[in-house]
């Protein structure tokens, strides 16, 4: 990566383009160009602007599609001369803007490798990654130099991350999603073995690479988990216990998921939290010393949690009024926090002004309660709790009980309109492979663990949960899906 930077620094490109964000920017094109064109020239087909293309690609090669503005469009144009012009055109031809990508190959082969380094400020932009748009449009957030060496500090520590020099580190997370949870700077920083997984690792790639190379640490979505452990109960020559740690976040992981892969594969999993904003660590779920010795129901309740808030990290919980609520357990608000890896801003995008507080917090829509030890429950976003009858109720507390069904494979649960109660909760869910599933299993497997007002009207069997290209639930796609959706009593 440095050598192809320092390879595009001596282009007849702005300087800007080497530092920061820009420079990111152009690496970008060079790297992801093959990717792209297929997913570029469909959406050009489609008529869309080049304005839109970095939300019209993202489902083919994932939120690291830059926004492209005006200030880059006219460094471009500096440095393309007339071919660039026209996308400095009101009508911003995207036809002109695939030219433009296709010419970066032969522009980078006439460039001359810089002779000096660059002196760079602690506070200037070194990386980019746009939010997975898992509730609206993706959104730039903008990491310092000191932002990700901070975080790769805290992530060393023992009772975080832990990463140290003995790691073996598989990674599966990608660079555009949230640094790849910042992972890969860790590493460098205590000299750990890092392998990276390619563009798109299956999961039994995944499970070649940890028995082959005994990998101690890797990271991903629980999707992906649950994925693997259907293949290592199909195949259990395969041996993944030299993990010694797998951090898992995105979205909760079922309970019995982590017991299981505790007690049967040897793979301690680690509930984390966080955000693209947070780059991206926020908590992790460890259980302290003097929890060691209480019963598995109680440890593995505990586990099941976001996890207690990162040194570095300020956290609050506020309630819609806009009281900071007690740590108490019970108390529930949205989460704020700020800190040295926190954004302060989007790139470019004075519309979502509103995502931080006149006190200097950001407002992640994750509505959480934490206990007296400090522990964070993640309830819900914001969006996807759903309010029936007066009644809040959380997706992700139904979710995580239906995907503990022995014949349950996913799970999401969405808000669909009702004529009396304004919402109620719809269940989409995916059996295991080769299990027969009623849907009136599903409900009165729920009964006795939920109150009545939170039982979904239904239970739909899909044969996938939509995922957005980092592996998260969709649920945009199932709320399209199912807007039409009307209660059958």
């Amino acid at each position: 990566m440095r050598h192809l930077t320092r390879h595009i620094g001596d282009m007849p490109v702005p300087i800007e383009f080497l530092r920061g964000v820009l420079g990111i920017l152009c690496i970008f094109f060079a790297h992801t160009l093959g990717r792209a064109a297929a997913a570029v020239r469909a959406a050009v087909d489609a008529g869309a602007r080049a304005d839109q293309l970095h939300v019209a690609i993202a489902p083919s090669i994932g939120p690291c599609c830059y926004e492209i503005d005006e200030p880059v469009l006219q460094a471009f144009g500096r440095a393309y001369g007339r071919r660039a012009q026209a996308w400095l055109e009101p009508a911003r031809d995207a036809h002109a803007m695939l030219d433009l990508w296709t010419a970066n190959e032969a522009l980078l082969a006439d460039a001359r490798p810089m002779e000096t380094w660059p002196t760079l400020a602690e506070t200037d932009a070194a990386g980019m990654c746009y939010t997975s748009g898992t509730t609206g449009h993706p959104k730039g957030a903008v990491y310092t130099h000191r932002a990700i060496f901070l975080h790769s500090m805290a992530s060393s520590m023992t009772d975080l991350l832990g990463i140290n020099e003995r790691d073996v580190i598989l990674h599966i997370v990608p660079m555009f999603h949230a640094n790849a949870w910042c992972v890969p700077f860790a590493g460098v920083l205590n000299g750990a073995t890092q392998i990276f997984g390619g563009p798109n690792p299956q999961p039994r790639d995944i499970v070649e690479i940890v028995h082959n190379e005994r990998v101690t640490f890797v990271g991903a979505v629980p999707t992906v988990w649950i994925a693997i452990d259907a293949i290592l109960e199909a195949e259990p020559r395969w041996d993944i216990s030299s993990i010694r740690c797998i951090p898992i976040g995105g979205s909760a992981a079922p309970r019995t998921l982590i017991e299981k892969f505790d007690k049967k594969y040897g793979a301690p999993m680690l509930h984390a939290w966080g955000m693209t904003e947070m780059s991206p660590l926020g908590t992790v779920c460890r259980l302290k010393s003097y929890m060691d010795a209480l019963p598995d129901e109680e440890r593995y309740t505990i586990r099941a949690k976001q996890g207690y808030v990162a040194g570095g990290v300020d956290m609050r919980i506020v309630d819609d009024a806009g009281v900071e609520q007690p740590w108490n357990g019970k108390s529930v608000g949205e989460i704020q926090v700020r800190g040295p890896w926190v954004i302060r801003s989007y790139y470019d995008n004075p519309e979502s002004v509103d995502r931080f507080t006149a006190d200097g917090w950001f407002r992640t829509g994750d509505v959480a309660s934490i206990d007296p030890e400090g522990y964070v429950q993640i309830t819900d976003r914001t969006k996807d709790l759903i309010k029936s009858g007066g009644e809040w109720i959380s997706s992700i507390d139904v979710e995580t009980m239906i995907m503990d069904h022995p014949k349950v494979l996913e799970a999401a649960v969405i808000a669909v309109p009702h004529p009396k109660w304004v919402e109620r909760p719809l269940a989409c869910v995916v059996p295991k492979p080769g299990m027969t599933l009623e849907p009136r299993e599903i409900v009165e497997y729920l009964r006795p663990r939920l109150a009545k007002f939170a039982l979904p009207d239904e239970v739909v069997l899909i044969e996938a949960v939509p995922k957005t290209s980092v592996g998260k639930f969709d649920k945009k796609v199932l709320r399209e899906r199912f807007k039409a959706w009307t209660p059958k009593d």
